[in-house]
């Protein structure tokens, strides 16, 4: 089995070491306070002293009002870091919070929060759908032309030269 085979020289020490320590991960804070366009970034910081890590899950949930909360919902698995996931609010528009849990290459798994009031970073989201803001876009702009054209209508009746 030349993969569990270590060669070394006379001289070298070798230690085998057990990992059974867990990970640790936490979803990096979120700087804006409200998100108008979906879907943004959500990233994840881990920590593990003996071993890499295998993967981390995103956990949310949401609420209406910022008081009364649904249940936490796994939005994903990242394999690879950085650990981050394109969030396209599922719920649509509200307030959503987020932890994560990781597992690293040792099979050790971080401890689930306590408690379900455990956050580590929350936001809010307005969904404003973006082709109404394209409609609203080009609504405008033509309310614009509407209006210059209207107003070069009447200029040039003023300027005529009457025969």
């Amino acid at each position: 089995y030349a993969s569990n085979v270590y060669e070394t020289a006379d001289t070298e020490g070798f230690m085998i070491v057990k990992d059974i320590y867990p990970p640790y991960s936490e979803v990096d804070q979120i700087h804006t306070t409200w998100h108008y366009l979906i879907p943004f970034t959500v990233m994840a910081g881990t920590y593990d002293d003996d071993s890499p890590i295998k993967n981390v899950t995103l956990y949310y949930r949401w609420s209406n009002n910022n008081e009364t909360w649904g249940n936490w919902t796994i939005f994903g698995i990242d394999e690879q870091s950085p650990f981050e996931w394109s969030f396209d609010a599922p719920k649509g528009s509200g307030y959503y919070e987020f932890y994560s849990y990781a597992i690293d290459s040792a099979g050790n798994k971080e401890e689930m929060p306590i408690s379900s009031t455990v956050a580590d970073a929350s936001t809010g989201v307005n969904c404003i759908p973006v082709l109404l803001v394209m409609v609203m876009l080009i609504l405008g702009i033509l309310v614009i032309i509407i209006v210059i054209v209207s107003s070069l209508k009447i200029r040039v009746k003023k300027f005529k030269v009457k025969k």
